[in-house]
């Protein structure tokens, strides 16, 4: 795991030796780094001249799953991501920094890409097929948008004020689509048509 400054100046190594690391994730306060492998996921502190700190491990959500952190809540308290076992999506988990508990929610909201969109837990995330929505912990999750037959959702993406999302449509090209969370129908969106209230 490396960093640099935006004008390129400080390139540094923060962390070596961690296997099959997946993306990097900031959390709010800029100080600390997620990040998940086969052989777990951790927390990473940087000094204020944003030199490596601490490393700490995340507790698993269990003893046979691998967790890749995607997302912080808006106050930093909690990390969501998604859950593998046996190399199969298995779910979305929610862990507490502050408490050090686990919310897992499995179902068809399993994915890598999962956006908390507060500090409550509520996320959004693309299965591949659509882009979901789980506003409680217990709810089904609730269908945004659907992709149109031979299309495919990636990289969902959340804008800063967390009331846009954005993702790429993929057939046999690629178009970026937007979508604002204040207008989608409580039946969710079909793909290619916009969403009205």
């Amino acid at each position: 795991l490396a960093a640099i400054r935006a004008d390129g100046g400080g390139l540094r190594e923060l962390v070596h030796g961690r296997a099959n690391a997946s993306e990097p994730v900031w959390a709010p306060d800029g100080r600390t780094i997620a990040f998940g492998g086969t052989r777990g996921s951790y927390l990473l502190e940087l000094s204020p001249a944003f030199e490596p700190g601490a490393t700490r491990d995340l507790p698993l959500p269990s003893a046979d799953a691998t967790y890749y952190p995607s997302s912080f809540s808006p106050d930093g308290s909690l990390v969501a991501g998604g859950v593998r076992r046996a190399g199969a999506n298995a779910g979305t988990a929610i862990y507490s920094l502050r408490d050090g508990t686990w919310r897992i929610v499995e179902s068809e909201a399993a994915g890598f890409k999962v956006r908390l969109l507060d500090d409550t837990g509520r996320f959004v995330a693309d299965t591949h097929e659509a882009i979901v929505a789980v506003d409680r912990p217990g709810e089904r999750p609730r269908v945004l948008v659907r992709a149109a037959a031979g299309h495919s959702f990636r990289n969902l993406s959340i804008s800063h004020d967390r009331r846009w999302l954005a993702w790429i449509d993929e057939t046999d090209e690629s178009d970026v689509w937007l979508m604002t969370l204040d207008d989608v129908p409580h039946g969710g969106a079909e793909h290619g048509r916009k969403a009205s209230r």
